[in-house]
């Protein structure tokens, strides 16, 4: 599960955040493009993955929990060898 690695991702990104949940939207956290860009950074080097291009926008997801998937999708597919 994906979510905690997201979560303190996010948290260490926007430290004055107090809670970040799957419901929250990125730009309600504070998220720009340059900052989603930092925090698609971190998390290919925390996971592992590579954003597709079409994925390295803060509007390609509505909330935290559709980033969340899309890095398990990512996560999944790299364990059983498809890039």
């Amino acid at each position: 599960m994906m979510e905690p690695t997201i979560v303190s991702l996010i948290r260490q990104q926007m430290p004055h955040l107090d809670a970040v949940s799957p419901r929250n939207a990125l730009p309600d956290l504070g998220f720009d493009s340059f900052s989603f860009v930092q925090l698609v950074l971190a998390i290919e080097n925390a996971v592992g993955i590579e954003f597709a291009d079409e994925y390295l926008s803060y509007m390609r997801f509505d909330d935290v929990g559709e980033l969340v998937a899309y890095v398990e999708r990512c996560a999944s597919a790299r364990s059983r060898g498809a890039a």
